[in-house]
């Protein structure tokens, strides 16, 4: 009777801890000196009957504005899937330096796990990538900083 309670409570553990869910978790930091916004859209799915389509996720994860000394942080719970991510700065114009911010490229983002995203300003490149579960969003292709030829537009 004893080793039939101890094997009743071992798999009851095991399968408790196995649950998992469908969300996933977004924090994004937001170090660019003015309000950002991220549109997340997943892809639409088309069914047996192919008259009729079922429309992806669509998130727009809106953060005010921070710095590099007072980030502003805003955390988001997305389902898991993968999607195009476009990133909007909302004031795009600097009017005492005259700096405009380029609309960025849209990216594939997977969040099949938790996500940190650092968001730095339009003008300035990371020098370091930081550690492996911080995207830092470039604004621009890395080969306009530092004269080679890629695209990539995260640094995991």
């Amino acid at each position: 009777m004893k080793k039939m309670l101890l094997l009743v409570s071992i798999l009851s553990i095991i399968l408790i801890g196995g649950k998992t869910t469908d969300f996933s978790t977004i924090t994004i930091v937001n170090k660019s000196e003015m309000p950002i916004a991220i549109q997340l859209q997943s892809a639409s799915t088309v069914c047996a009957n192919s008259s009729d389509i079922l429309r992806g996720q669509f998130y727009y994860l809106p953060v005010p504005n921070g710095d590099r000394d007072d980030p502003s942080v805003k955390t988001y719970s997305v389902l898991k899937d993968t999607y195009a991510m476009q990133l909007y700065y909302i004031e795009t114009w600097d009017p005492v330096y005259g700096f405009k911010c380029q609309q960025p490229a849209p990216n594939k983002l997977s969040s099949q796990r938790d996500i940190r995203l650092t968001v730095l300003p339009c003008k300035y490149l990371p020098l370091h990538p930081g550690e492996p579960t911080i995207w830092k969003f470039l604004p621009r292709p890395i080969a306009a900083a530092r004269g080679k030829y890629f695209h990539l537009r995260f640094i995991y």
